[in-house]
């Protein structure tokens, strides 16, 4: 970084900050390591759907399309170092909501009535009718067929998922099939429900869409093979809860090493290869109210930057309710801050930052840029009429402080997914998606 670059907060004449915020200069850690945002600066490789998972990727690209590690352009934009007047008495574009279940849903005491709010009776029907089918054309493979390998029905496959949870419950995802039934180990929780062929004969036919019709809809949509299940699944999420005033947006990697059209590698990822989902969540209790899957090359967008389709895509459910979402540099940008503003939209954006020096705004939008260490400048951009103020006791700017509150809410998610997790081993990616749906029903369901 430049050494004529300023260390602290002072007001700046126009052509001195027009020079510091172009000024092209080292703004990564020493190790060079990127600090702050996991989604920061990372790599996404798509691997087509005939490729082994050891093969080499094919495609390489780079997802920041708002990035410190990176000079940002201004140009379209003018800077001004004083709040516009207009702006300083207007009233805040922030509103006040009342997060909590619906009606619907708070009638209810019961924990598993909550969990099947989300696991509803339609997705139950669904994976009932797509694995008899599955059985069905497994039962050719026997010459007599046993009671293991007969179709299922709506209540045994209500007892699978509700082994699955268990299995979370216990912290038992990893043990193998023949640890959860050997009774000396596991007890007898599992064996009294189902026997261990039965239930790795469910797991292996688990299905959730029609295979003969798959062919003729994966050209237009790649997740159709678990579309249908995940959508009823969505809409629950949506109707049954009203989120408060601040949701975070962010993604999940749902790990995964098999074959996949759309499998990813993120290094900075615990897992490092899934399939990447894109939700937004409450910033307090962490609920989430909708997601939608990263399918690569084949999402259409309308002609829009990735992070603006997503954010615009799963905000529908919240246009014109001035709520405010915080996001990470991979979604921000500031034409969308700007279009956020207006209808249908009308929602604020923060995105992720750990400090400022310079207060810069151009109409409703402010912009920070901090420097918290001698190599590192990290911007923060805000379209809620911010002041520009400092909190006097841990000397950060509100804007941070507000930013630091509410940009969790899809991580904790992630990680209480993780501690609680019902998934298991699988070469198929709609079942790793249908155990990860079961996780987040998990939580949603404790949330309500």
């Amino acid at each position: 970084m430049s050494s004529s670059r300023p260390s602290s907060s002072r007001y700046f004449t126009d052509e001195e900050l027009a020079r510091y915020l172009n000024d092209d200069g080292v703004i990564s850690d020493s190790d060079g390591e990127p600090d702050g945002s996991e989604a920061e600066d990372h790599l996404e490789v798509e691997y087509p759907e005939q490729t082994d998972e050891d093969d080499e990727p094919l495609e390489v690209t780079s997802t920041s399309s708002f990035n410190a590690e990176s000079p940002v352009n201004f140009e379209e934009h003018v800077w001004s170092t004083k709040r516009p007047q207009s702006l300083k008495t207007a009233s805040s574009n922030i509103v006040r909501i009342s997060r909590g279940p619906t009606s619907q849903c708070r009638r209810i005491k019961n924990a598993l009535q909550w969990f099947e709010m989300f696991i509803i009776a339609e997705i139950i029907d669904e994976v009932v009718q797509w694995t008899n089918a599955e059985i069905m054309v497994k039962q050719q493979n026997y010459s007599v067929i046993r009671s293991t390998q007969q179709r299922t029905d709506k209540c045994e496959i209500r007892a699978l998922i509700g082994l699955l949870v268990l299995t979370a419950t216990f912290k038992d995802n990893h043990l193998s099939t023949d640890e959860l039934f050997d009774t000396s180990f596991s007890g007898s929780r599992y064996i009294t429900t189902v026997s261990k062929d039965r239930f790795e004969l469910l797991l292996q036919c688990l299905r959730f869409d029609d295979k003969s019709l798959r062919l003729s809809i994966q050209n237009r949509d790649r997740f159709v093979p678990i579309r249908k299940v995940m959508d009823l699944f969505i809409g629950k999420c949506k109707t049954n809860y009203d989120v408060g005033m601040y949701v975070t947006i962010d993604e999940q990697l749902l790990a995964f090493r098999g074959r996949c059209p759309f499998r990813l590698y993120i290094p900075n990822k615990p897992a490092k290869y899934g399939i990447k989902i894109v939700m937004v969540c409450d910033a307090g209790t962490k609920y989430m109210v909708n997601a939608t899957p990263y399918l690569g090359k084949s999402t259409e967008t309308g002609g829009l930057p990735l992070g603006e389709y997503f954010v615009k895509q799963l905000t529908q459910p919240l246009h014109g309710s001035n709520r405010n979402v915080t996001s990470d540099n991979w979604f921000t940008s500031i034409p969308l801050a700007k279009s956020l503003l207006s209808q249908p939209y009308k929602l604020t954006s923060r995105t992720r930052a750990t400090g400022t020096s310079i207060f810069c705004y151009d109409g409703p939008l402010t912009l920070l840029s901090y420097k918290p260490k001698p190599n590192k400048v990290v911007y923060l951009l805000s379209s809620c009429s911010e002041e520009g103020t400092v909190n006097e006791r841990t000397k950060k700017p509100n804007m941070v402080e507000f930013y630091n509150q509410t940009k969790g809410g899809v991580d904790t998610l992630d990680q209480m997914c993780s501690n609680m997790s019902c998934s298991r081993k699988t070469n198929r990616w709609p079942m790793c998606v249908f155990y990860g749906m079961l996780n987040i029903a998990f939580i949603n369901s404790y949330v309500l």
